[in-house]
């Protein structure tokens, strides 16, 4: 097999596995959105909390330096492949965005939080375990929610 052939198939891998998870994030956050209103619209009362305002500007100027570096640079072979990779982070990092935006927030009431299209009561919540920047979430009824550390803070105070 020659490089060039090689180069298209690792590219051809790379875009199904790019596309693959752009369009998971994006059927989740649409099922995110309607979720998170349908809970607003029930609960005008809850509490939200954000904490994906740092990861959203690291991904954001993430994604506009990859922009800039291709524009200011050419590479001398597979510029294709090149500008392929470029396209690769800016996806990568556009997902990643809605990711974290969807992972670090949560709405919390005096009963009843929602996170990542989830919602429960308080009361249900059977244990947290929190392990550095991860935990988990175990509800009463076997359901396990994983989430970053400091939603599930959030979570424990509400």
């Amino acid at each position: 097999m020659n490089s060039d052939t090689l180069n298209l198939v690792m590219a051809v891998i790379l875009f199904v596995f790019v596309g693959y998870q752009a369009f998971v994030t994006a059927k989740s956050f649409i099922k995110y959105k309607k979720t998170s209103s349908e809970f607003l619209e029930n609960n005008p009362d809850a509490k939200i909390i954000n904490k994906y305002r740092n990861w959203l500007i690291f991904f954001a100027l993430f994604a506009l330096f990859a922009v800039f570096v291709a524009f200011i640079s050419t590479p001398e072979t597979d510029v294709i492949l090149y500008y392929l990779l470029f396209l690769w982070i800016i996806i990568m990092s556009i997902t990643y965005m809605f990711e974290n935006f969807m992972q670090r927030r949560v709405f919390i009431t005096d009963d009843e939080f929602y996170y990542y299209s989830n919602s429960g009561r308080f009361r249900s919540i059977g244990s947290i375990t929190i392990k550095k920047s991860k935990a988990e979430l175990n509800l009463l009824n076997g359901e396990k929610l994983n989430m970053p550390a400091i939603m599930a803070r959030e979570i424990e105070i509400g």
